[in-house]
């Protein structure tokens, strides 16, 4: 938005419900990545659900079109968005995903699918250099989302939002870094949820890296 730093709309993709194909949103990331420079900032954000490979060590990403039955050939794998953030020349990426959410009906879904979902994301961030990643919940947790929250979102994606327009600004120099967005997120996370829910920042990044600019 102007408000968060007035980017102009080609520099920025929004896929939402069946628009969020698996080849839409792999396209999407590799279009965009890939047109980035060095100097430049990329931020991938998915909020949807995220389960683990059953055979093997990988995340995969439920889009519009995805078959949890068929998931090596129908949804996201991590490694799809790992390619991409490894090619762009940007030295600057940030990767939000909120994919642990507990309303998973229908999918099958295994009693520890959230534990190792949050772990193979958090092994993402260890292994990429200039790579922060800011996940929704931690260890064996699920994000919770409602309508109270923003009309429906995640309460991680409403404190999130927030946070990014200026309540995070714990220095009050106008800047949100990611840092500070992290610590704000964090706390308002934790308390909505009586500490079921812990969001968590990791990998190798800059702690001043600017998320937004208050106006």
């Amino acid at each position: 938005s102007p408000e968060g730093g007035g980017l102009s709309a080609d520099h920025i993709s929004l896929l939402l419900n069946e628009d969020a194909t698996r080849e839409s949103i792999i396209k999407t990331i590799g279009d965009k990545l890939n047109r980035a420079f060095e100097d430049d900032m990329v931020i991938i954000y998915i909020a949807c659900h995220g389960m683990p490979d059953p055979v093997g060590n990988e995340v995969y990403f439920l889009g519009y079109d995805a078959k949890p039955e068929n998931l090596a050939g129908t949804a996201v794998s991590q490694i799809d968005i790992e390619k991409a953030l490894t090619r762009t020349r940007a030295k600057k990426k940030l990767w939000i995903a909120d994919a642990c959410h507990s309303g998973g009906v229908g999918l099958g879904i295994r009693g520890n699918y959230a534990y190792l979902t949050n772990k193979l994301l958090s092994e993402i961030a260890a292994s990429k250099e200039g790579l922060a990643m800011l996940t929704a919940s931690s260890a064996s947790e699920f994000s919770k989302e409602g309508e109270h929250w923003g009309g429906g979102h995640g309460v991680f994606t409403h404190f999130l939002i927030r946070g990014l327009k200026g309540s995070a600004d714990s220095s009050g120099d106008g800047i949100v870094s990611v840092r500070e967005l992290y610590e704000y997120v964090y706390r308002g996370v934790a308390e909505e949820t009586g500490g079921q829910q812990h969001p968590e920042l990791k990998g190798t990044f800059d702690n001043n890296m600017p998320m937004s600019v208050i106006k």
